[in-house]
């Protein structure tokens, strides 16, 4: 396996010491998201979506409503002839429900407004977070989320996977490593609410 992806090395399982991008700074970004961006729901829960899942933006823009099982908290991820398997933690589960409920599950989850295209992308996503006052780099937080999940998991294989960096026979059948990913997930999301509910109370 290589030692460094998309200019990031994973030569250690430290990786996130070594980084600008700090959790807080998500969590800081997220709040102000969440209390302050008011243009469509949409937009927000794109936002707030790819700061709990640390997906690429492009790719995770781009998934239709018939991609998204909220009963089994996954979503396919549609790259070449098989869709990759994504699971999703609760919370991300909630968010799009909730956007379902408002606007209907047809054609796109994140669909565009005003722009030539079918959906929104990495572009709107960085705008939305620079219009609440947090900007961020959208490359740094898809590279901490990388050493996020490799202090959770020493599986460095497992982390390419579920960041589509690498392909496995596993993202598309969809067998016990699953619920491994799905762990991670569930930590990561519950930890950023964590810390998003301690900004709020020392504000």
């Amino acid at each position: 396996m290589a030692s460094w992806v998309g200019g990031l090395s994973m030569s250690d399982n430290n990786i996130s010491a070594r980084m600008s991008l700090s959790n807080i700074g998500i969590a800081s970004a997220f709040q102000s998201v969440e209390d302050n961006y008011r243009r469509s729901s949409v937009y927000k829960t794109a936002a707030l979506c790819f700061l709990h899942t640390f997906l690429d933006p492009n790719v995770l823009t781009s998934i239709r409503w018939q991609d998204v099982d909220l009963e089994e908290g996954l979503l396919s991820i549609r790259e070449g002839r098989n869709p990759r398997i994504m699971p999703i933690s609760d919370q991300v589960v909630d968010l799009l429900a909730q956007l379902a409920k408002k606007d209907g599950a047809i054609g796109y989850v994140f669909g565009a407004l005003g722009i030539k295209q079918d959906y929104i992308g990495a572009t709107q996503i960085s705008n939305i977070l620079s219009s609440v006052g947090t900007p961020l780099q959208l490359n740094q937080v898809e590279h901490l989320g990388l050493a996020k999940f490799l202090e959770f998991s020493s599986d460095r294989d497992l982390a390419l996977v579920h960041f589509g960096y690498t392909s496995s026979q596993e993202t598309f059948l969809g067998d016990g490593q699953i619920e491994e990913r799905r762990r991670f997930c569930e930590s990561w999301s519950n930890q950023l609410m964590s810390l998003v509910s301690s900004l709020r109370k020392a504000t």
